[in-house]
């Protein structure tokens, strides 16, 4: 359920680095090493790109949580 609620955050918010890693960690603990790699190189990519002087401030990841619908049984 965590791993839904995760790609749907970063589906709405792609640049959210701490979705990111909660993702990668999630994956860790699932045993998926190449998407464990992959969310940590997303994260090394949107944390660099932070760092540019014309980027936008981010939404708030805690309150894009709340936005994301439990999927439906």
């Amino acid at each position: 359920m965590a791993l839904e609620h995760l790609n749907a955050a970063v589906g709405i918010e792609p640049d959210i680095a701490e979705a990111h890693e909660w993702l990668g960690r999630t994956y860790r603990a699932l045993g998926e090493t190449e998407k464990t790699t992959n969310e940590i190189k997303e994260v090394a990519r949107i944390k660099q790109q932070a760092n540019a002087p014309d980027q936008a401030t981010l939404s708030s990841p805690a309150s894009l949580l709340f936005l994301v619908r439990a999927p439906q049984p």
